[in-house]
């Protein structure tokens, strides 16, 4: 993906600038949606949480394009893409869900209080977790576009 100059300093082609620049942009919009519709700050429903039963998807793929994001732009010879890369969160896809993956355990968990009070505080400690690592991604995102578009120069 990356071209190495004589002197050592990594090159970008203007498509891939173009590309780099627009991935790390649908990937921006898609934790700043994540983080208005799942509401991270606010704490989760206890009756929902233990109801329903679902796999974050959403999260899942938010992770997946951050972890190929990062692969793709670790082969470059800029220290400062480098640093810039190692600021990124370790994202925890299913700690601010459901403990267990089997609904009768979820709701087994959540009927006995105190134990379901546990993992309540628990996950909506993960969630606010979750929205300042998404916050970070946001933020190392618009860094990193600015270190590409400046790599060539």
């Amino acid at each position: 993906m990356l071209q190495a100059q004589a002197s050592g300093v990594a090159l970008l082609t203007p498509e891939q600038v173009q590309s780099l620049t627009a991935s790390l942009q649908v990937l921006t919009d898609e934790c700043k949606e994540y983080i208005a519709k799942n509401r991270l700050m606010k704490a989760p429903n206890y009756f929902k949480l233990w109801m329903s039963g679902e796999k974050d998807d959403e999260m899942i793929s938010i992770n997946e394009k951050l972890e190929t994001l990062i692969e793709e732009m670790s082969n470059t010879k800029s220290v400062t893409l480098l640093n810039t890369l190692n600021n990124y969160p370790i994202i925890s896809v299913s700690a601010h869900i459901r403990p267990f993956h089997t609904y009768w355990l979820n709701l087994a968990a959540g009927v006995i209080f105190p134990i379901g009070l546990f993992f309540y505080f628990r996950i909506w400690a993960f969630r606010v977790r979750l929205a300042k690592d998404m916050e970070r991604i946001i933020k190392n995102n618009e860094q990193i576009q600015f270190i590409i578009q400046n790599i060539n120069k």
